[in-house]
């Protein structure tokens, strides 16, 4: 997210959590992969938490996010911003925040498409970098829509981020906006 085209995804997210239909509530956790980098301001819960899985200045906590050290049913939002990209074990992680999140919560996914120009281009340079922006997992959203399904949550109609997502990638890429609703 420091360089240039990480600045204007970065933006990009923010700009689509702004637009968010979250109802109202008190208490949101942030789960990611840099606080600097995060997207929690971006919602109106006045009481915000930032988790990291490794030390960062401006979190709250640091913590594994498949064993948050939070009471169950606690959050209004829970937001995972790459952090399923970023983990071992993404049900695990997706499991930990449907038990922190309250009855009527949100959970807001941001992650990566692994039909993406970033998410296709793991799998070409993955084997000769060891920077972490190339070892993430590649999740369809139907494989994490399953996941959630699973665990007993409802999907808001026309929530899916690729339809969404689509947009800002185009301006990025300069791609037509056709080719990336995929």
């Amino acid at each position: 997210f420091d360089a240039p085209r990480g600045r204007r995804v970065l933006e990009a997210q923010r700009s689509l959590c702004r637009g968010l239909p979250v109802p109202p509530g008190f208490r949101l956790a942030h789960l990611g992969v840099s606080p600097r980098h995060g997207v929690a301001d971006c919602f109106t819960q006045p009481c915000r938490f930032t988790f990291v899985q490794e030390t960062d200045a401006g979190a709250d906590a640091v913590s594994r996010f498949d064993a948050l050290p939070l009471p169950s049913d606690t959050f209004d939002v829970v937001v995972l911003h790459h952090a399923l990209d970023f983990c071992q074990q993404p049900q695990r992680v997706l499991a930990e925040a449907a038990r922190i999140i309250r009855p009527g919560g949100r959970i807001v996914l941001i992650g990566l498409s692994p039909y993406s120009l970033l998410g296709l281009g793991k799998w070409l340079l993955a084997p000769w970098h060891a920077a972490g922006v190339w070892r993430h997992n590649s999740l369809r959203s139907s494989r994490v829509c399953d996941w959630l399904v699973l665990l007993g949550f409802g999907l808001d109609s026309g929530s899916e981020v690729s339809r969404s997502g689509a947009v800002s990638w185009s301006r990025l890429t300069k791609l037509p906006k056709r080719a990336l609703q995929r």
